[in-house]
């Protein structure tokens, strides 16, 4: 009994010595681990957006929206911003003339016309190239500028060739001419010398006087030069151009204002009153240009 209680103590210590230990696995933890620490970068490298992709586009915010306009506030929109013209015209009255009969006036003969354009119905002018930049044309604007510089130097040439002209006019005018002695013994060589230099003097004069008027030709060449690009009937299809445009942006395209008339009557009215005489009798005569 003894011999078995020995057994059993040292049985008893064994057995629990020998007992396994349940232990983690080495291979799989080491390795699963580091596996799960390096799939995390390579998920962030992934969302990440490429050096060579496109930027994003910026989304552009919607316009906002124009205030409608009522028809009369449209209206007057365009009665304030539409192009319109004043027509100018010059007349000159004839002196009396026989015929017909007896004698009466000439009717007024028409010497010029012409144009300004305005804005508005307070008529802000629109002359030289602020009716151009009205307009939006840019081409237009330089020509007029390139021709208005063009004009200015035609006009300084022509200014400062007549000014040469003047000069060689007064320079043969020069030196007086010698007091020839009739008791010298040079005295034929005098008067020689003395009609040579009236000859070189005229010569002088008379070349100056081409000059001058040459200079003054050039002169009223570059006053009298139109700097505008086009016709007077061109700008009047631009401006009107222009307002059906403005009348569409107003909304007036349906029912579009009138456009204003510039005047309803020509710019001069003349009337005048002459005595007519005839075999028949006299009397008065009342002539009018409407």
């Amino acid at each position: 009994m003894i011999r078995n209680l020995l057994m059993s103590v040292f049985l008893v210590p064994t057995a629990a010595l020998a007992t396994p230990v349940a232990e983690e696995p080495l291979s799989g933890a080491a390795s699963d681990i580091p596996a799960l620490q390096q799939s995390r970068p390579a998920d962030t490298a992934a969302d990440a957006p490429h050096a060579d992709a496109p930027p994003a586009e910026a989304v552009t915010p919607p316009a906002p929206e124009r205030p409608v306009l009522s028809f009369a506030e449209a209206k007057e929109q365009y009665e304030l911003r539409h192009i319109g013209f004043d027509d100018y015209v010059v007349t000159a009255v004839s002196p009396w003339m026989a015929g017909n009969g007896g004698v009466s006036m000439r009717p007024p003969k028409t010497l010029g016309r012409w144009s300004i354009p305005y804005e508005g119905k307070h008529k802000k002018p629109l002359e030289g190239v602020g009716f151009y930049e009205k307009l939006g044309r840019a081409d237009l604007v330089a020509a007029y500028q390139s021709n208005v510089r063009k004009k200015v130097v035609i006009g300084v040439v022509g200014g400062a060739t007549m000014v040469a002209g003047m000069g060689l006019v007064l320079g043969g005018l020069g030196p007086r001419d010698e007091d020839c002695d009739i008791g010298r013994p040079d005295f034929s060589a005098c008067i020689r010398r003395n009609l040579d230099r009236g000859d070189k003097r005229l010569t002088l004069s008379m070349v100056g006087m081409g000059v001058g008027l040459v200079g003054v030709g050039v002169l009223t060449y570059g006053v009298w030069l139109n700097p505008h690009p086009i016709e007077p009937y061109q700008a009047r299809e631009l401006a009107d151009g222009y307002n059906q445009q403005l009348q569409g942006e107003l909304g007036l395209s349906e029912d579009p204002a009138r456009t204003p008339q510039t005047r309803k009557f020509p710019g001069l009215i003349q009337a005048s009153l002459s005595p007519t005489v005839g075999p028949d009798g006299g009397g008065l005569q009342l002539n009018g240009v409407f």
